[in-house]
């Protein structure tokens, strides 16, 4: 299976390019944080697919509106979707970074999580569901358990990209990295 290559994935093996080194100067209460969001981050990006070979487009685009409906039941979910948002805000207008969302099924309570990353915005100037690209991390028994492991890699990656390239002194792999951090400083 060929998947086309995608930024966001060049971020995750960016994260994923540390070596035993890296973090020595570090405590040992923040190596071990280090590797465990290594870890996190290194199992998601390893179950990664293409989310439309396990679920309809128009599910998907569908589950993105249901994440923030009162009604979300009336259409067959098992549970409500969940979004949770790894990357910083962006300003209206600007491509959105990726977010998480959680795929309940319609039959059962396994429920997916899906990395929906946006290659244009709308009119609006929100990210664009038409041209959206969803991958697939991984298949849980529960919402729950999808819940939890979306929470996880949100705080996994908020840490490889904000708080780790501060603690190891290395601010510029976080502007690298593409921390998603907006600034009104004047850039021209």
């Amino acid at each position: 299976m060929k998947h086309e290559t995608s930024q966001v994935m060049d971020l995750f093996k960016q994260m994923l390019e540390g070596n035993a080194t890296e973090y020595a100067m570090l405590t040992p209460f923040d190596q071990d944080k280090a590797r465990q969001a290594q870890s996190i981050v290194g199992s998601a990006f390893a179950e990664y697919g293409l989310a439309e070979e396990l679920v309809g487009r128009a599910w998907l685009v569908r589950a993105c509106y249901d994440a923030h409906q009162a009604d979300w039941d009336l259409r067959g979910w098992s549970a409500q979707p969940s979004k949770f948002y790894p990357f910083d805000r962006v300003e209206r207008g600007e491509r959105p970074f990726p977010h998480l969302l959680t795929i309940p099924s319609t039959t059962s309570t396994n429920t997916l999580v899906v990395m929906v990353v946006f290659r244009d915005t709308n009119f609006r100037g929100y990210g664009d569901l038409d041209t959206a690209q969803f991958y697939s991390l991984g298949l849980h028994p529960s919402a729950d358990a999808a819940e939890f492991e979306a929470r996880q890699l949100t705080q996994a990656i908020r840490f490889l990209l904000n708080d780790l390239p501060r603690l190891t002194g290395r601010g510029e792999r976080a502007e690298s990295r593409g921390s998603g951090r907006w600034t009104d400083a004047p850039d021209f």
